[in-house]
């Protein structure tokens, strides 16, 4: 067997209803035995990698006198004809995205970032508002032109965020590795939903690996930076970074648990109005993390900030006390946002008030 490359320009036609392809250049991998007997396999694909169409025949060629370079021509050039004739054809082979068929940045933040999504109560982080939302469009737009679906983008996600928190265990400047892939994570959590929406794939399969991800990564942090404290000395403060996190599991649960039994209830999607707490007391007492968000602390992304001044105090100082202190810091505050939140949601009409239909 012989494997020979052939090239040609491909005529851009476009029939009603059929998008023009991007590439003009085919590219045509053909092995035969070139007697003309035995069957060959052709692969069509364009040039570049970010190409339009894909598409694997198998041939075979009936024996006669011409020869098999000429014949490969033939069978192929009737084959391109019928790709860019044949509607159903090009349905069934999936259009990969070309950099010109990607709307502008401008476009694509007005339809990846919706202000009914933007907007919402307590859904944004104010990194994102800040600086995230800004970058973010850049990186969906690559995403796009190399054709990552939203749950792939996920899935790096989670990848680079548990690299991210786990690189505050390492001792010395390595650690500061942390924030770096903590904000990577932040921009790609962006990034995987402006996909989603670009492409109108948003599902269920979707939302519960995001939120997977955020589970393990944000747990993450405390155990990582209990591991930097214990330096193979004090192993109290694994055990503290810990406990620790699994306080801030619970407190995404508690979170969580709400969606679940509203849907169990039938009570629809809860109304923004039902986090406000019932007891006048309680709720003049919740007004209070609006002036102290110290409940913030509970997310990798201002806890990895916290982390980021310990470890430079502990490298001014050549020892370890900066990360021993927010170890027990991070031990304290969860102990206080888990039962805090739980009576939040108590107290709240979160449970009781009907929304809407889901």
């Amino acid at each position: 067997r012989i494997r020979r490359p052939l090239a040609f320009k491909a005529p851009k036609l476009r029939p009603e209803g059929i998008p023009t392809l991007t590439s003009e250049w085919i590219c045509i991998s053909a092995s035969t035995d070139w007697s003309g007997a035995m069957p060959f396999h052709t692969t069509i694909t364009s040039a570049s990698i970010f190409s339009c169409i894909r598409i694997e025949l198998i041939e075979s060629l009936r024996p006669s006198g011409l020869s098999p370079i000429v014949k490969i021509t033939a069978e192929i050039s009737n084959f391109i004809n019928s790709v860019y004739m044949s509607r159903k054809l090009l349905e069934k082979y999936p259009k990969i995205p070309n950099m010109t068929d990607l709307p502008s940045i401008d476009e694509l933040r007005l339809r990846s970032q919706p202000p009914n999504v933007i907007d919402r109560p307590n859904a944004e982080h104010w990194m994102g508002r800040l600086y995230l939302r800004k970058i973010s469009p850049y990186i969906t737009r690559l995403a796009l032109r190399l054709g990552f679906s939203a749950n792939s983008v996920t899935g790096l996600m989670i990848f680079v965020g548990l690299l991210g928190v786990w690189c505050f265990s390492l001792q010395g400047p390595l650690a500061f590795l942390g924030i770096l892939g903590v904000q990577l994570y932040l921009l790609l959590d962006c990034v995987d939903g402006e996909v989603a929406r670009f492409n109108k794939t948003q599902s269920a399969k979707g939302i519960y690996l995001d939120r997977w991800g955020h589970y393990v990564v944000e747990v993450s942090i405390f155990v990582a930076l209990g591991i930097r404290a214990w330096n193979q000395e004090q192993l109290i403060y694994v055990v503290l970074g810990l406990i620790a996190a699994l306080l801030a599991s619970v407190a995404k649960v508690e979170t969580d648990l709400v969606d679940s039994a509203r849907l169990n209830s039938s009570l629809g999607k809860m109304p923004d109005s039902a986090t406000v707490m019932k007891p006048k007391a309680l709720a003049s007492a919740r007004n209070i993390f609006r002036y102290f968000p110290f409940h913030r602390l509970a997310h990798a992304a201002e806890a990895s900030i916290v982390a980021s001044i310990a470890i430079t105090f502990d490298l001014i100082y050549s020892n370890l006390v900066g990360t021993k202190i927010i170890v027990v810091t991070f031990l304290i505050v969860l102990s206080l946002i888990m039962p805090l939140h739980l009576v939040s949601v108590l107290t709240s009409s979160r449970l009781t008030v009907e929304g809407e239909a889901p």
